[in-house]
């Protein structure tokens, strides 16, 4: 059980999570008079998705810390590895999104278990992916690297760090006061900070390596979409933040929707090109077969669905919105639904599903040349 196989139960998570975010969770940004008929999705939805989601975690945890006990040395070159380290980051995001599902809508009332719950389950797995992402940039910086090691993957560190800064509706400190809630704030700012600065950064280079590097193996092309999870998650991560500060005086809540919108927007600007560079002409995409790679791809549509749900609730008043919205989690469940089923398939029928897959290098090339002679002569 190798830690990418965590994007199984990270994908169905952050659907979940734009299910919740479509629902009456976010009556409170909707406005006074709340219309039944601006909710997405109902409840129920978020709620069995994120059932599933948290089975399947504790199944693969359970897999995973008997391969880490029996095999500690190959999880450590799993770790040690610049491609499929970032895949530890998907563990503690995971963790994070399912303490999101269970903590529930704030209520006025004495804190429930679910909020206790939810709010300790989160801060445990804050901490922890902030310490992965000091731990790995350190290793960037300290330990030599060459260019090909660069990879969009990297970006699930930033991501993550934006995840945490959902800490703002979850609060660390109990907001009996001003001072507390001040607190939180700061908080989230923390996390927030250095995540938006590595997306800045890995963003950059990584491109750049995209553009001018080769990419020959198909298989190491879906990291790119990860390019758009990162402005739709920072971007919420940023307008719950600053909403809360308007709400303490410190800001403008129309400059925070205001911004949001940005984030989004570019979230939208890379699916488009994801859709183009699809095409037949450039074939950039699907041309693997099934692999764990297309949970990462259903991961990063199940971020800009998120984004989508929180812009209809802020524009709640333009229809234009509210199909935008439906067509991405369309796309975004069919993205899911698909993947699902080819996972159905490879376990009941190939059977190799968790079998690592062949590594690829200058050698791959030899059979394709072989062939290549033998169709010649």
């Amino acid at each position: 059980m190798m830690p990418c196989y965590f994007a199984i139960p990270l994908s169905l998570a952050g659907l979940a999570t734009a299910f919740k975010l479509g629902s009456e969770y976010m009556d409170p940004f909707r406005g006074p008079t709340v219309n039944p008929d601006l909710i997405l999705v109902p409840e129920g939805w978020y709620q069995v998705l994120g059932v599933i989601s948290a089975v399947l975690f504790a199944l693969f945890a359970v897999l995973f810390a008997c391969r880490l006990i029996q095999y500690p040395k190959k999880c450590r070159a799993e770790w040690v590895c610049p491609q499929r380290s970032p895949s530890f980051g998907a563990i503690t995001i995971t963790v994070m999104l399912l303490a999101f599902l269970l903590h529930d809508e704030i209520r006025d009332g004495p804190e429930e278990w679910p909020q206790k719950t939810g709010r300790i389950v989160f801060w445990i797995a804050a901490v922890a992916h902030a310490l992965l992402t000091v731990v790995k940039f350190s290793e960037w910086v300290g330990f030599r690297h060459e260019f090909e090691h660069v990879h969009p993957q990297w970006l699930i560190f930033p991501v993550g760090l934006a995840v945490a800064s959902f800490g703002v509706v979850m609060p660390f400190f109990e907001e009996t006061n001003a001072h507390f809630q001040e607190a939180n704030v700061l908080l989230a700012r923390f996390f927030l900070s250095f995540g938006y600065l590595l997306w800045i950064a890995i963003f950059s280079i990584s491109l750049f390596k995209v553009v001018t590097g080769h990419n020959s193996d198909p298989r190491a092309r879906h990291g790119v979409w990860i390019w758009m999870a990162s402005p739709c998650i920072i971007g919420i991560a940023d307008f719950a933040t600053c909403a809360k500060e308007s709400a303490l005086g410190y800001g403008d809540y129309n400059v925070c929707v205001r911004d949001f919108s940005s984030y989004f927007f570019i979230g939208v600007f890379f699916f488009f090109t994801y859709v183009w560079m699809s095409l037949p002409y450039i074939g950039f995409f699907g041309r693997d077969p099934f692999n764990k790679g297309y949970w990462i791809d259903s991961f990063c549509m199940d971020c800009l669905a998120c984004a989508a749900a929180v812009f209809y609730a802020l524009h709640n008043t333009l229809e234009a919105c509210r199909t935008i919205a439906f067509i991405i989690y369309a796309i975004a469940g069919t993205f899911n639904c698909v993947a699902f089923l080819h996972t159905l398939k490879a376990l009941a029928v190939h059977r190799g599903f968790f079998t690592p897959m062949d590594k690829w290098g200058p050698l791959s090339w030899f059979k394709l040349t072989h062939e290549a002679f033998r169709g010649s002569i």
